[in-house]
C-alpha cells in the first residue's frame, strides 16, 4: 500500500478529518424537531451558559481560557492579526515565556481550521 493510500485511508477512518457537514448532517432532523418543540433555533445554547452560544459556533477560545484555572490551560498569548509586526510578536512571546516551536491558532475556529506550527 502506498503512502498516499495510507494517508487517504487514515483520513476516511478518523472522524476528526471529516468535513463538519458529514458529522452534523445526521443530527439535522433531530435539531429541527427540538427547535420547533422549543420554539427556538438556538435552544441548545442553554446547555452551557458559561460559553457564548454554548460553544456551538463563534466562541472565542480566549474567553473560554479565562474561565479555566491556569494550571489546566496551555501557555497562551492573544495577538491581534494584521496590526502587529514580527518584532512585537517576538516580544509578546518572550514576555509570555513561550519559545519555539509553537502552535498558532485563531481565537475563533473549529476542527483545527487555521492552526499553524
Amino acid at each position: 500500500m502506498s503512502n498516499s493510500s495510507k494517508i487517504f485511508l487514515h483520513k476516511i477512518l478518523n472522524k476528526e478529518y471529516w468535513p463538519s457537514f458529514l458529522i452534523y448532517f445526521p443530527l439535522f432532523p433531530a435539531w429541527i424537531y427540538y427547535s420547533i418543540k422549543a420554539r427556538s433555533l438556538l435552544f441548545l445554547s442553554a446547555a452551557n451558559p458559561g460559553i457564548e452560544y454554548s460553544g456551538i459556533f463563534l466562541e472565542r477560545k480566549s474567553k473560554i481560557h479565562e474561565t479555566l484555572p491556569p494550571a489546566f490551560t496551555p501557555k497562551t498569548v492573544l495577538i491581534t492579526p494584521g496590526n502587529t509586526d514580527v518584532h512585537e510578536v517576538l516580544n509578546i512571546l518572550q514576555k509570555g515565556n513561550i519559545g519555539l516551536p509553537l502552535f498558532a491558532k485563531p481565537d475563533i475556529g473549529e476542527k483545527g481550521t487555521g492552526v499553524k506550527k
